[in-house]
């Protein structure tokens, strides 16, 4: 069982590799450039953004005192008032008390009916709740049931401090709903119970599919109303200014710098967008899609882009690949890049341009021909120069729907001073020093994708993962910089309840401002029986404009893939993704992740651009919207040279004879022997 245990990441990590697409010929997109306009969220009327029920138990025993200093009542409605303040503004959100008039087991009332989000009216009824009565939680659960309809996606979050005091059995009630063809979500919330209300309510939350969660104090009632409703609310968030690509390249809607959102089907001809650029400039070109509704299944989603000039010449190509057997349910991120030129390659550009427009009159002679001893700079090819630049998009595989997409493209200047700038990392990358921790750490709920991620400072910080989530952070990391995160899994003082065959599995992944992932495969070591808590340090390296010059080689030192993706200073982003899991199981369980994060180095180092600086702003965020909508594909970060080397995605050769069956029969025997 021990030899499982340990080959479980590495099988993982094999499956990963050769599914990532070769690095050469991936990049990515970065912020919008300075001066973009700010994206609006997408509009998303074909996606159902869900229904949110906040359930509130007022019965007599929230009088009690709250180890907080004041009763569980006050600290409730602090924590639901804090929840409500967090909501995004789209969220349908109602919420139902119990118990709080009088000692009825009847006593269930819909206080703020099911709308668009109305702050002022949630708050008011959270305030006029008094705790009275008894707790008559099945026959409130079937009310809500009926608050919420019968169709869309559907979430009631129960918080109570008590077992049922009537009648029937609440757990045997939410079986036979869902045994109805009843299709919502359950998560409750015990605060300050017993043993007898906490084994209730998670036969409840295993009953209808959701979590749930022990919270001590009001503290830990807040973090679990806060992750509860953010998880009901706002999954992946895609913004940005609406844009459809078009099946004529001379339709093309034509990009300038900045985010946009788009649909694309399986399928379909392939679609095309115009960039529009300054000659010289390096271009970067992003496109995100939500986590799989089918994670964890064998499907396979593939995205193609090829970027040409307008006379057909071929500039790159990027695939990326999503294949989540294990159910991690990540964001699919596709990136491309197109290397611009330095000042003197352009300028080559130019003047070679203008002898073949102008030749030199047929009389002239050899003495009146300039020369020069000097080696001549080889002029910038057709695609470092074009002022605009042709795209095209295919989804290959994947389901029929059209999926959301995040476009986000970034246009990087000419460099006027490369040859002062510090020179690439060299040597043997120091072994990562553990960021210091700073007691349990401040509870934070991060994001669901890219453009809502939590920015954070320096410092330790307390998350709950969820299974089948991916949640994201942002880093500010600067020129001459290093990022370093260190995380505890799981946080210190949380006690799981493990058994032999239990396994807990985590993936930390950081990306850069352009989406680029450092590295590849980031699996933490699985939790379970025999591995109950570890402690795993990644780290972004010194950001250097001259990053990108690195070439693959053999020698012992930093990893091509690191320094390429390292090359740009701005927003960086660190994402937890955690394994889905079967309700009611121990691999179910809420996990509590401590993390810190550390940013080193006074800034140095930045480049002067021939125009607006691509890294002065931060990327764009999500103003409260969210849009229900995987694995990131590694990515280079390009150099002036032509970035692609020919080899092409590893996708190919895995998709040709039986490279796939054998993917596919590693990933099973993974799964089958982890939870034998």
């Amino acid at each position: 069982m021990g030899t499982t245990i340990r080959s479980l990441p590495a099988l993982l990590a094999l499956v990963a590799l050769l599914l990532a697409p070769a690095p050469a010929t991936t990049a990515a997109p970065a912020p919008a450039a300075a001066g973009a306009a700010a994206p609006a969220a997408a509009a998303d009327d074909e996606e159902d953004l869900g229904q949110l029920l906040l359930m509130l138990d007022a019965s007599g025993s929230m009088k009690e005192p709250d180890p907080s200093g004041t009763t569980k009542m006050v600290a409730a409605k602090r924590a639901l008032t804090s929840v409500v303040d967090t909501l995004p503004e789209d969220a349908t959100v109602g919420l139902r008390v119990y118990g709080d008039r009088s000692d009825s087991c009847r006593d269930s009332r819909l206080v703020a009916p099911l709308t668009t989000l109305d702050r002022p009216a949630l708050r008011s009824a959270i305030e006029r709740t008094r705790p009275t009565g008894e707790t008559p939680i099945a026959y409130s659960l079937k009310q809500a049931v009926e608050d919420l309809g019968p169709e869309g996606r559907r979430t009631i979050v129960l918080v109570s401090d008590g077992e049922e005091t009537c009648a029937p059995d609440p757990c045997k009630a939410v079986r036979a709903l869902v045994g109805s063809g009843v299709d919502l979500r359950i998560d409750t919330v015990g605060f300050g119970v017993g043993a007898p209300a906490r084994s209730q309510l998670q036969c409840i939350a295993d009953a209808g599919g959701g979590t749930y969660y022990d919270a001590a104090d009001a503290e830990a009632l807040t973090a679990s109303l806060a992750k509860l409703s953010q998880r009901a609310t706002r999954p992946f968030t895609v913004t940005g200014e609406p844009v459809e690509a078009t099946e004529l390249p001379e339709e093309a809607p034509v990009l300038e710098p900045g985010q946009y959102t788009d649909r694309f089907a399986t399928g379909s001809p392939v679609r095309y967008y115009r960039l529009a650029r300054q000659p010289g400039s390096t271009v970067r070109l992003s496109m995100t899609s939500r986590p799989l509704a089918t994670a964890g299944s064998f499907d396979v989603e593939d995205v193609d882009v090829t970027v040409t000039t307008e006379s057909g010449e071929s500039c790159q190509t990027g695939t990326a690949t999503r294949f989540d057997p294990v159910g991690l349910g990540q964001v699919l991120v596709l990136t491309v890049q197109v290397p611009g030129a330095t000042p003197e390659a352009l300028e080559a550009a130019r003047a070679s341009a203008s002898a073949e427009a102008s030749p030199p009159p047929t009389d002239a002679t050899p003495e009146e021909t300039p020369t020069s001893t000097e080696k001549p700079v080889e002029p910038a090819d057709a695609c470092a120069t074009a002022e605009e630049l042709l795209v095209g998009v295919t989804r290959t595989q994947g389901g029929a729907r059209p999926v959301p997409f995040e476009v986000v493209y970034l246009e990087e200047p000419v460099v006027t001073d490369r040859a002062d700038l510090p020179p690439q990392l060299t040597g043997v990358p120091p072994e990562p020093t553990p960021v210091p921790a700073e007691g349990k750490g401040t509870r934070v709920v991060g994001g669901g994708g890219f453009s809502d991620a939590l920015e954070l400072e320096d410092g330790t910080y307390r998350e709950t993962l969820l299974p089948g989530e991916q949640i994201f952070y942002r880093l500010p990391v600067d020129w001459g910089q290093v990022a370093t995160v260190t995380l505890d899994v799981p946080a210190p003082g949380q006690a799981l309840a493990l058994s032999p065959t239990t396994y807990i599995n985590v993936q930390a992944d950081l990306f850069t401002p352009d989406r680029v992932r450092v590295g590849n495969y980031a699996a933490i070591p699985a939790i379970s029986d025999y591995n109950r808590a570890t402690q795993t340090t990644r780290t972004i390296p010194e950001v250097r404009y001259r990053n990108r010059e690195a070439e693959p080689t053999n020698d012992p030192g930093w990893t091509y893939a690191e320094l390429r993706a390292s090359a740009l200073a701005g927003d960086h982003y660190l994402a937890l993704s955690r394994e889905q899991a079967e309700p009611g199981t121990p691999e179910a369980q809420p996990l509590d992740i401590r993390f810190r994060v550390a940013v080193t180095g006074e800034p140095t180092g930045a480049p002067s651009y021939d125009g607006a600086d691509p890294t002065a702003e931060e990327s764009p965020a999500a103003e409260d919207t969210s849009a229900p909508d995987s694995s990131a594909a590694d990515g280079s970060d390009g150099s002036d040279a032509d970035a692609d080397d020919g080899s092409g995605s590893a996708l190919p050769w895995i998709l040709g004879g039986v490279g796939l069956v054998v993917v596919l029969a590693v990933a099973a025997f993974a799964l089958v022997r982890r939870r034998t």
